[in-house]
């Protein structure tokens, strides 16, 4: 009996044997999917903390509920404007530094700016990147409102990062925008029997540095400060570290001072607000003194080789 219960069992595997190592597959593949999913339910995701009043960067947290409170409070009123399109009351918002300097008191000017950020409803979020002194910076991600536009395309997801600069001005803050932090005037001067030239200001920005400079060619030849031929021309000494004006090789930016001419031209260069290195001094590395000067590719060479005098200046900013 029990060989004859076999043989039917050993009949029936070689008939079905297929269809048995398919649903013994399934049955594997079933249990292991249980498990996996078990596996996941059993790892929490880690818990990430939104903090937008703790910089990122460097400086201590805001903690003090007021001033919190007062920051938010700011940041929405001029968003609130900004995406009503109400640019005056947007303009009145800012110091008046910013406004000068950034947007040359230039409401129209203004308006081009918050026209390319604004270009529909925008949603924001506020973190905290720097705090150093009196100056705090924000990073305010701004992004479309898909609720409000009812839209949803490629730009749905367009990321535009504003950084607004709050400077404690008493028991509330003075505004700033784009990053924009500080102006100074400044009188440092130099002479020699080619030029006279000055650093009249610098102008402060969350991550650049840029000085104004006045130059008097004194000859009757033509001084070039910076070409589009050469690089490391004006440098920004910190300490030991350089920052050169021209970072991209592209950058075809030229400063000549043509003979018996003035000149006033600005130079900025990249330096983060929070850095430790302090700026020591802004070097002049390459002056070439030359007969004529034509800005002409061709005749680059040429005017090079009648070079009256080069030389190097160092401006000390301490």
């Amino acid at each position: 009996m029990f060989l004859d219960f076999k043989l039917k069992v050993m009949h029936f595997y070689r008939k079905n044997k297929k269809k048995i190592y398919i649903v013994a597959i399934a049955i594997g593949i079933i249990i292991s999917i249980n498990a996996f999913l078990g596996y996941l339910k059993s790892v929490e995701p880690p818990k990430v903390e939104y903090s937008p009043h703790n910089p990122i960067f460097s400086g201590g947290e805001v903690t003090n509920p007021q001033t919190k409170t007062t920051i938010e409070d700011i940041i929405k009123k001029y968003m609130d404007y900004c995406n009503n399109k109400d640019y005056k009351n947007a303009f009145d918002c800012l110091d008046a530094d910013c406004k000068k300097f950034r947007f040359k008191n230039s409401l129209q000017e203004f308006k081009g700016y918050i026209d390319y950020i604004f270009d529909e409803k925008k949603i924001y979020y506020i973190q905290n990147l720097v705090n150093k002194g009196d100056v705090l910076v924000y990073k305010v991600e701004i992004i479309e409102d898909i609720l409000a536009t009812g839209m949803n395309n490629e730009d749905s997801d367009v990321i535009y990062d504003e950084y607004v600069v709050l400077v404690k001005n008493g028991d509330t803050f003075k505004l700033a925008v784009d990053g924009f932090i500080k102006d100074e005037y400044m009188d440092l001067k130099y002479e020699d029997e080619y030029m006279e030239a000055s650093i009249i200001e610098k102008i402060t920005y969350y991550d650049t540095v840029t000085y104004r400079f006045k130059v008097k060619n004194k000859t009757k030849n033509d001084i070039l400060l910076a070409n589009k031929h050469d690089d490391k021309e004006l440098i920004l000494a910190l300490n030991t570290d350089y920052r050169v004006f021209k970072e991209d090789e592209t950058d075809e930016t030229e400063v000549v001072i043509y003979n018996g001419q003035t000149t006033n031209f600005s130079v900025t260069f990249n330096k983060y607000y929070d850095e430790s290195k302090n700026e020591t001094e802004v070097i002049f590395n390459k002056i070439r003194v030359l007969k004529d000067y034509s800005g002409i590719d061709d005749k680059w060479e040429d005017e090079l080789k009648d070079t009256v005098k080069a030389y190097s200046v160092r401006f000390p900013l301490k």
